[in-house]
């Protein structure tokens, strides 16, 4: 892998030879890859490595975005560079000007600017829910419904057994009791998902008071539409109205059991950072994860 920030640029130049890299900075490290800004204005992200799902994301994404440049009121990523280094994909697109819509940003907004978030945000998810699904799977490398995303993740917790305090064991065996008991079966039809819809990856023009466009779309998949309002309870992300004002302009069947299960979803998210500290064995996020489970089982 290529492993200096010189060598990113080289790889750029080599792939377009029209382009020159004038300018280059690292922006961004996620669980999955890295993003450069070039000259400015050029969003650049490769994956970290050559793990096989990292490159089906990219591939979709790179099959898929095309097909949904027209289909938003908000910006998306238009992928104008396209390259591979040693068979690794990699993209190229103008940034989307404005700032991830961080909690200490949303606190900030006045209630007018709020409710045109929800509007809009709840309008790109609508749309997005009602990509055509035939045209989706010519892409996505994933289909599943979100009973079958948490039976796996049930199926894994005797992996935590002596990693964590049995009583976190416990508050866990009790939310998947409660939602196969209760919410399993609540799942509308499936749909084109983003199903990384956090604030750091809903860019606001602060200038204009409004969402300016929607980033990362590395985890879409045709799944349960309900996993897209999964970080809407999450406190740490949003005002606790602000789910209601969302579904306002959303139309869902069921607003009441759609609570119960995103709380559902919130109560059981550490599971990420505590399965992927065991799978990639970095103790960090596993510890993440350990605090973040430790918050849910108090709330």
């Amino acid at each position: 892998m290529l492993t200096g920030i010189e060598e990113y640029k080289k790889v750029i130049e080599e792939n377009f030879s029209g382009l020159k890299v004038k300018s280059i900075e690292k922006i961004g490290e996620g669980w999955d890859n890295f993003a450069f800004l070039a000259n400015g204005g050029l969003e650049f992200r490769f994956p970290q490595d050559g793990r096989d799902y990292l490159i089906k994301q990219i591939q979709a994404e790179i099959c898929l975005m095309p097909k949904l440049q027209d289909f938003f009121n908000l910006a998306i990523p238009n992928f104008q560079y396209v390259g591979k280094h040693k068979d690794l994909p990699f993209v190229g697109y103008s940034q989307i000007v404005g700032v991830p819509l961080k909690p200490d940003l949303f606190g900030t907004l006045s209630a007018s600017a709020k409710t045109r978030a929800a509007k809009d945000l709840a309008d790109f998810v609508s749309k997005l829910h009602s990509f055509p699904l035939d045209v989706a799977r010519q892409c996505v490398a994933w289909e599943e419904t979100s009973k079958e995303i948490y039976t796996k993740k049930h199926q894994r917790l005797p992996e935590l057994q002596g990693r964590i305090p049995q009583r976190l064991i416990g508050y866990l065996e009790s939310q998947f009791r409660f939602y196969f008991q209760e919410l399993a079966e609540f799942e509308s039809p499936a749909v084109l998902v983003h199903q990384d819809l956090s604030p750091d990856h809903i860019i606001y023009n602060w200038d204009n008071q409004k969402i300016e466009g929607i980033i990362d779309f590395g985890d879409i998949a045709i799944s349960d539409p309900d996993l897209d309002l999964r970080w809407m309870v999450d406190p740490d992300d949003f005002t606790p109205d602000f789910l209601d004002e969302f579904l306002q302009y959303y139309q869902h069947p069921n607003p009441g059991m759609l609570k119960k299960k995103l709380m559902f979803f919130w109560n059981v998210s550490a599971l990420v950072d505590l399965f992927h500290g065991i799978d990639n064995q970095d103790e960090k996020k596993f510890a993440t994860g350990i605090k973040y489970l430790e918050r849910n089982a108090k709330s």
